[in-house]
């Protein structure tokens, strides 16, 4: 693993020798596993540390859950055009790729972000979101009204643990419905769409679950 700073977010690079492929993952994923995850598919790894949370990966602002805590900022616009204009080109010179085909991935809210910037940018060939937040208000409907960004065609891997429509917290009990249909919607825009279910709550092993999406893209391309 490599370990850079580019403003004030840390990059940990999980480099694959040789491979054009790249995987960004702006989420705190803890490194036990992710080299042995690069190596298995051919794909160099940039898991993307440092947001604030509840801030820069929200498309706009809304109530947070519970409603004690302050609301969502909805900054993930500033964020996206940081990481487009200084993480991905900084980290793409130290991997000297040449034709770079990238991966975006994000789990629960990063997820969310995820798909939001997939839909907002032809820069990545393929988007992954593990749990992603599609209660957030508003999401469904903005997605159902978006047009995909010009040249922006690529496969989609959704997924879900099979506890988490069953959640306590009433809003986040809509999500089974919310991703079904970001799925149907997402599959009428022209996308090819995985959707698959996990065991498990939202929480449940991270790194198996992006292991299976990973699996999922490889048969697509």
């Amino acid at each position: 693993m490599q370990s850079f700073r580019e403003g004030k977010y840390t990059i940990d690079l999980y480099p694959s020798a040789g491979s054009e492929r790249v995987c960004w993952i702006p989420a705190p994923f803890e490194p036990q596993g992710m080299t042995r995850l690069a190596d298995e598919f051919k794909v160099n790894i940039a898991v993307v540390k440092g947001m604030v949370w509840d801030d820069d990966l929200t498309p706009w602002s809304a109530p947070n859950v519970p409603a004690s805590l302050p609301p969502f900022a909805g900054h993930a616009r500033e964020f996206m055009d940081f990481m487009l204009a200084r993480i991905v080109p900084s980290t793409e010179r130290r991997l000297r790729l040449g034709n770079p085909v990238r991966i975006l991935a994000g789990i629960s809210l990063s997820g969310l972000f995820a798909l939001w910037c997939f839909m907002r940018t032809d820069c990545f060939h393929s988007m992954i979101s593990v749990s992603g937040s599609f209660w957030y208000s508003g999401f469904v409907d903005w997605l159902r009204g978006a047009t995909p960004a010009a040249g922006s065609r690529g496969a989609v891997y959704l997924s879900l643990g099979v506890e988490e429509p069953h959640a306590s917290v009433p809003v986040f009990a809509t999500v089974g419905k919310a991703t079904e249909e970001v799925a149907d919607i997402l599959r009428g825009k022209g996308f090819d769409v995985t959707f698959q279910w996990n065991p498990g709550n939202h929480y449940s092993d991270p790194l198996p679950r992006l292991r299976r999406a990973f699996q999922a893209l490889a048969k697509t391309e």
